[in-house]
């Protein structure tokens, strides 16, 4: 049987960490997904397992490499933000992957944002609100003034994306669509690092910064391969949007985080808007993408499982009903507020919530789409399979085309987009 010449992708999740198989023509051949147990850090908060998830890369990529199906060309890594793995000089593993969603010292950030131009002016600089632990940068500060006997022993710094892409490729570099994402790290005025990336010698930790499309040619398994440097998930959700559409769009990214991308909007970001939970992402071309977040799949979640409760109906069916345009008008006129569990049945008060999830959402994506308006509006995750809510949506944005994506697993077919033209030359 002839191989099929592929590019692997891994795409990790805080859940789920997968890898698919792309052929010549984008198209998935091959998909695996695990769920890797939790371990704790020192203070006892759940966290990822950086040796089981490095184990699971390793050899995944070896069992597809003996693969006598397929003929693996490149590979590349999309994996969340907001993490960053410490090594020391022979490659060591120094700290657990820790959780953005831990606590940050109140002292320590109170320290930081005091010495380095307070907490305004430098979100702004930093086109990032104060988002604790999820700002990665303060992350590495923490362990500096922390732990300082293991930030001694630091030599690299990496984003999980460059750490997973450094196990296969063995070469160390940062990458701008990672530092470029809400970190703390980058000044979006001066297009460089921050001022305290030098002043608290940090700087020298980070490794050579190179562009999203880089590819490393190596020998693995006694095979030519194309390494990628590894991509943010939410940026490289984002490229086949911008690869495909020829008219302005939004995206909205629909996850646990709903985040709108605005790519048209390049208007710096202002106090009003950082308020709001809006930010800025860096794209590889160093041009900056407007975004806005909003909780709205753990709101839903939380909804629908009071709802189902409730009137002791399941989850699934709930989220399964179907309304008419009528029967959307009638409901708006019979019920008044936000109070659904008071409806007297599952249908209707599904229906009071959602409106109310969508009115907020709609919040959230305005600020991204003043000042660069667009003429589509993309729905992408699992809120595009939710007929109601893009009914809803529809209804706000009358003027603008809605569209559900049918684009599969974009974090991952935006790491292969990025190796196809490189991998696959004719």
């Amino acid at each position: 049987m002839e191989q099929i010449e592929v590019i692997a992708i891994f795409d990790v999740g805080k859940t789920n960490k997968k890898l698919f198989l792309y052929d010549r023509t984008l198209q998935i051949v091959f998909d695996k997904s695990v769920v890797l147990k939790e371990v704790v850090d020192q203070d006892n908060f759940p966290t990822e397992d950086i040796h089981a998830l490095s184990k699971f890369v390793v050899d995944e990529l070896d069992g597809i490499m003996n693969d006598s199906r397929f003929f693996v060309k490149g590979i590349n890594f999309s994996a969340y933000g907001a993490s960053l793995v410490y090594l020391d000089q022979n490659g060591n593993v120094l700290t657990p992957l820790y959780n953005y969603l831990k606590p940050y010292p109140k002292y320590l950030q109170e320290k930081f944002y005091s010495e380095y131009g307070g907490e305004n002016e430098f979100s702004q600089s930093a086109a990032s609100p104060v988002l604790g632990s999820l700002n990665s940068g303060m992350q590495l500060y923490r362990l500096k003034y922390e732990q300082p006997e293991i930030f001694k022993n630091v030599a690299h710094v990496l984003h999980l994306p460059q750490y997973l892409s450094w196990l296969i490729s063995g070469k160390l570099y940062t990458e701008l669509i990672s530092i470029g994402c809400h970190t703390n790290l980058w000044n979006f005025d001066e297009h460089t690092y921050q001022q305290w990336v030098s002043d608290e010698e940090v700087l020298p930790l980070m490794p050579e910064l190179i562009s999203s499309s880089s590819v490393i040619p190596v020998v693995y398994k006694g095979k030519n391969i194309a390494v990628g440097i590894g991509l943010h998930d939410s940026s490289s959700a984002l490229i086949p949007y911008l690869q495909k559409h020829e008219t302005n769009f939004m995206l909205l990214s629909t996850g646990t985080w709903c985040i709108s991308l605005n790519p048209f909007n390049h208007s710096p970001l202002t106090q009003e808007e950082l308020k709001n939970d809006c930010l800025c992402f860096l794209q590889s071309n160093g041009n900056s993408v407007k975004a806005a977040r909003y909780f709205g799949g753990h709101i839903h979640q939380e909804l629908v499982q009071r709802i189902a409760a409730h009137f002791s109906v399941t989850i699934d069916e709930i989220v399964a009903y179907a309304y008419t345009d009528d029967e959307i008008q009638s409901l708006k006129k019979v019920y008044k507020g936000n109070d659904y569990l008071g409806t007297g049945n599952a249908r209707a008060a599904y229906f009071i919530a959602l409106e109310k999830l969508v009115a907020d959402q709609i919040i959230s994506m305005k600020w991204v789409l003043q000042h660069a308006d667009v003429d589509e509006i993309v729905v992408d995750g699992g809120f595009a399979q939710n007929k109601l809510f893009m009914q809803l949506l529809g209804f706000h944005f009358q003027e603008k085309t809605i569209i559900a994506s049918t684009t599969y697993q974009g974090s991952s077919l935006g790491a292969a987009m990025v190796l196809k033209e490189q991998v696959w030359k004719s």
